[in-house]
């Protein structure tokens, strides 16, 4: 079974708000429109269509874009620092990949449901 967009859709948004970071989901229509690295990243491997949920990690500093791709769950994660960011540190990038783990799961666990439904 292969998940449709709108399936792809809900899943991103229960997981997202599940996870505290909004349900907000976007699909572009076309490469030009993808605005972060993250997304572009996301862009170069997936189909452009694909939905995809943006989040900063609650951080500055960080971009992450959050996707389906072969009925798995999937994340591009770009980062950029300078010397002295207070973004750059142990505990707030242990926080950030939690988080990254916490949505990856959640989407997975979603996914699988689906799939079992529908075999």
């Amino acid at each position: 079974m292969k998940l449709t967009n709108e399936q792809k859709t809900k899943i991103l948004h229960d997981s997202a708000i599940k996870c505290d970071m909004g349900g907000h989901v976007v699909i572009c229509e076309k490469k030009a429109d993808l605005q972060t690295n993250a997304e572009r990243m996301m862009g170069n491997m997936s189909y452009v269509k694909n939905p995809y949920k943006n989040s900063y990690l609650y951080l500055d500093s960080v971009d992450a874009c959050f996707y389906v791709e072969r009925e798995m769950a999937c994340v591009t994660f770009v980062a950029s620092w300078i010397v002295g960011s207070k973004d750059l540190s142990i505990s707030k990038m242990e926080k950030a990949i939690i988080l990254i783990n916490k949505m990856l799961l959640e989407m997975q666990y979603m996914i699988n449901e689906l799939l079992e439904v529908g075999e």
